[in-house]
């Protein structure tokens, strides 16, 4: 918890990896073309990009796969009923984006429902997710019970995609951008809101997100 009341962040670090289930490998590898026409950044270009996947991963859909221990989901559910003004969730896996077949909080489709379930059973309104691990930045937004999750994601500040073309996903506001990184948060606290930009090595904002809270 960081900063004085009423203007009081939560930073929530899970570890995703260490009690994690093995994830499924992929027998075939299909790569497949599609065509998608998407509002991208605030000027509401229309983009056509092609997309090819190449899955790598399939769903766990053993029912007692998990992420998180059920210590850890204790720990969590404890967590989130602190009092804050903001809550930053941090993943090391994107959660929302789901379209692709590297790892993801989509793997594990249970443990993904999971966390949505315990956010809504919290009534979780000012919670924002960061991830990485991808090589690629973008930004997913889901709409909820509770109002929209967004999972913000910045990667990578020495190693960017080898793709040529940007990623499509279903819950993507915009294409994502394969150059490198890094993530911008800034928060006013007037106006309730935090503005994340994806900072190119130009120094440009490349995708950009206004939050109210």
């Amino acid at each position: 918890l960081i900063g004085e009341k009423k203007q009081q962040v939560q930073f929530i670090m899970m570890d995703t990896r260490f009690d994690r289930f093995p994830v499924v490998l992929t027998e075939s590898l299909p790569t497949f073309a599609a065509t998608a026409t998407v509002s991208a950044s605030a000027d509401n270009t229309l983009v056509k990009a092609s997309l090819k996947t190449s899955h790598k991963f399939s769903e766990n859909l053993d029912p007692k796969a998990q992420i998180l221990s059920d210590a850890q989901w204790k720990w969590l559910d404890n967590e989130l009923k602190k009092p804050a003004e903001l809550r930053i969730l941090i993943s090391s896996i994107q959660f929302l984006a789901n379209d692709h077949g590297y790892e993801k909080w989509g793997l594990f489709p249970n443990e993904r429902k999971k966390l949505l379930n315990l956010l809504e059973k919290n009534k979780i309104k000012n919670l924002i997710i960061l991830s990485g691990d991808r090589h690629l930045a973008s930004i997913a937004k889901l709409k909820t019970k509770n109002g929209d999750l967004f999972d913000i994601t910045s990667s990578s500040i020495n190693k960017p995609s080898k793709a040529t073309e940007p990623e499509i996903d279903q819950l993507y506001t915009a294409p994502s951008y394969l150059n490198i990184n890094f993530g911008f948060a800034e928060i006013d606290w007037s106006k309730k809101q935090i503005e994340f930009q994806i900072i190119g090595e130009d120094a440009q904002s490349h995708l950009n997100q206004v939050i109210k809270f």
